[in-house]
């Protein structure tokens, strides 16, 4: 859905204004952007929380001026273009909010996409892993959690608050660990995106589901858990549909991951070659780092103690559960290294051009 408001005096900012004064401006707005203007109020591009926080972590001073970090590449509408133009354009440059210019480039109005598109909240929490150190991104995660890192201007973890509001999901949990007051600094209690978020402080490491011992008195019949490094398109809903619909303990988000042995591999007996197969094609059903759970499984756990998603899935299969996997071929990237970063940020940026 797409409401077009009025323009407000804290929505423009001077174009010679520094960086301080732009925070002032953005904290003053529910926008969390402004619209950088010239003298006659002819507007000339767009600065948003995200610019500025990638200016001061490479080494911009509050007090520089805004006209090196605006984006004079902003996507905009002319007074005479109708919504479905802006629905279109939303989509196509993965944007929620558009400038409406007049002839003489003058902001006369703003379309803003609602977040929550479906018309009824999930009730089901989301429970988000976001306590990791990160090694693998080094340097990057020195100072920085891993879900901080930006993407085309958000942070991987706001990608991804921005999706599951969009699905309709509003009760989120985030499990924080190393350097996590600066994700509960920048998330807050969600209202932003109108969500309800959570936190679970970690006090020691507690791998990949340990933390799930820490929600004892948390009231659910099944929680979602997701690793807090995914850029994916995979729909939620129909995970916990799917899962819902079963008799299973445990839903596995899952996909058919497929590599090429670049070598011959041999069939062998003993010391006997039995067949030479040339760059074989090799299959496997993956985990996506994505999960239903219904809260019996936690149970097994013991209360603050270490463990990871695998070892709490085995536990539920020895004790005779069931456990299934939901199957999807949903654009996915698990951000692990530096290339899958590069990978993501490449695709955010093919998808904003």
């Amino acid at each position: 859905m797409i409401k077009q408001i009025k323009i407000k005096k804290e929505y423009l900012l001077k174009i010679d204004s520094t960086i301080k004064e732009a925070m002032q401006n953005i904290n003053t707005s529910i926008l969390q952007f402004c619209l950088v203007v010239e003298k006659e109020d002819e507007v000339v591009g767009t600065l948003t929380d995200g610019d500025i926080r990638r200016a001061l972590l490479n080494g911009a001073d509050i007090n520089d001026p805004v006209l090196q970090f605006i984006n004079k590449d902003f996507v905009y509408l002319y007074e005479k273009d109708g919504l479905d133009s802006a629905e279109k354009l939303m989509s196509d440059r993965s944007v929620s909010q558009i400038p409406v210019l007049s002839k003489d480039k003058k902001a006369t109005s703003l379309l803003i996409r609602s977040y929550n598109l479906t018309e009824k909240y999930i009730e089901t929490p989301v429970f988000l892993l976001a306590g990791g150190l990160g090694t693998r991104l080094r340097p990057l995660t020195n100072d920085l959690p891993k879900p901080l890192i930006d993407i085309e201007g958000r942070p991987i973890l706001e990608h991804i608050i921005i999706r599951l509001s969009r699905q309709g999901f509003r009760n989120i949990i985030i499990s924080i660990n190393f350097k996590g007051h600066l994700i509960k600094n920048y998330f807050g209690d969600g209202a932003k995106w109108g969500l309800n978020i959570q936190y679970i402080e970690e006090t020691k490491k507690l791998g990949t589901s340990g933390s799930l011992s820490l929600l004892n008195n948390y009231k659910f019949d099944d929680i979602l858990v997701m690793n807090a490094d995914l850029i994916t398109q995979i729909n939620l809903k129909h995970l916990l549909d799917h899962h819902n619909q079963s008799d299973a303990l445990a839903t596995i988000c899952s996909r058919t991951y497929v590599h090429e042995v670049p070598f011959g591999a041999l069939s062998t007996c003993g010391p006997r070659v039995l067949h030479i197969e040339e760059k074989p094609i090799v299959s496997k059903i993956i985990s996506m780092g994505v999960y239903a759970l219904n809260k019996t499984c936690l149970e097994l756990l013991e209360y603050n103690e270490y463990c990871d998603m695998p070892e709490l899935l085995e536990r539920i299969i020895r004790n005779d559960h069931l456990v299934i996997h939901f199957e999807t071929d949903d654009d996915w990237i698990d951000i692990g290294r530096l290339s899958e970063l590069e990978r993501a940020r490449e695709q955010a940026q093919k998808s904003q051009s």
